[in-house]
């Protein structure tokens, strides 16, 4: 039951998510040299992670703030906030 309520949520928000036991990670790609696609998948998890948050809460389940993080990987020049 677990798994594919968190699916249902995560889905309506980003198209990957990979899951094993209790540990979920959450995949979302844009383009790097997009400043308008990398705010909008900033949001995007951003709202994914408070929908998960709202659904755990109403299913009495707790999300582990200090075990949830949020990574931006690329290149040193796509991680550059100058460009």
């Amino acid at each position: 039951m677990y798994p594919s309520k968190l699916f249902e949520v995560v889905k309506s928000h980003v198209p990957e998510v990979h899951a094993y036991a209790d540990d979920t990670q959450i995949y979302l790609s844009f383009m790097p040299d997009s400043a308008a696609g990398k705010q909008g998948a900033i949001a995007a998890l951003q709202n994914c992670i408070t929908d998960m948050k709202s659904w755990m809460i109403a299913d009495r389940l707790k999300l582990n703030d200090d075990k949830t993080e949020f990574m931006i990987i690329g290149t040193r020049v796509q991680l550059d906030t100058k460009n």
